[in-house]
């Protein structure tokens, strides 16, 4: 019965159909946004060729491009959470609808930050290789001839298993940062958040400072002192400090 209170599976997938209902028309113009922007800088990318002949194109032009285009793309979805609280009218009702807090929450977190990273992943790979196969509809100087690839082709070659979990460990983290952000501000959600993100930044860089002045009698000034250690081949304690 307390279950149910919180969570009902029929309840929740109709607010689910709900969901898309008010909102299905921005999910998809945002979705074509995205896969224009995608095309666009995945031809170019192309069509600009090699700047020298060993050139990684997988290694370096699509997976900067993935990043950049991931994490502005994932900072306006995740940041643009809750869009009926940008209104009060809206608030009100949606404070008002039939549904456990619980279920709105989650409704928000899968479709904000699970389905659009699956959703994203698949995106750019499939709008990528339709891009590729246009190129080749033209005559170029020096063709670009690309191996097979998958999906998760972005994530290969990370110089260690430590850092992809610190770079994932952190997109996660400003991710949620984000999603609850969006869920206490009201408006101006992304400056908003910026601020915030910047203000704990130089709490902690603060923080940093003062231990090293509490630990170090060599410290000086603003500067951030600690003693480098190798832990292994490919961690020093500066990098997992830097990780940490």
């Amino acid at each position: 019965m307390v279950l149910q209170k919180h969570f009902n599976f029929k309840r929740f997938l109709n607010y689910l159909k709900y969901d898309f209902t008010m909102h299905g028309k921005s999910y998809l113009y945002f979705a074509i946004s995205l896969l224009i922007v995608i095309f666009v800088i995945s031809f170019y990318n192309l069509a600009k060729g090699l700047p020298y002949p060993d050139y990684n194109f997988l290694n370096s032009r699509y997976r900067i491009a993935f990043f950049i285009i991931y994490v502005i793309s994932g900072v306006t979805v995740v940041g643009l959470s809750f869009p009926f609280f940008r209104n009060k009218t809206k608030t009100v009702h949606f404070i008002k609808l039939p549904v456990a807090i619980f279920e709105k929450f989650l409704s928000e977190f899968l479709i904000r930050i699970v389905a659009f990273n699956i959703v994203f992943f698949f995106l750019f790979w499939s709008v990528f290789k339709f891009a590729y196969f246009v190129y080749l509809l033209f005559e170029w100087k020096n063709v670009l001839i690309l191996e097979s690839y998958g999906v998760l082709e972005v994530f290969y070659d990370v110089s260690s298993n430590l850092l992809g979990a610190a770079i994932f460990s952190f997109l996660l983290f400003v991710m949620s940062f984000l999603f609850a952000n969006a869920s206490y501000f009201k408006k101006y959600v992304l400056f908003k958040t910026l601020i915030s993100f910047l203000l704990l930044g130089f709490i902690y860089y603060a923080l940093m400072v003062g231990l090293s002045h509490v630990l170090y009698d060599n410290s000086k000034g603003f500067n951030i002192v600690f003693f480098d250690r190798r832990i292994n081949y490919q961690l020093n304690s500066s990098h997992l400090y830097f990780f940490i």
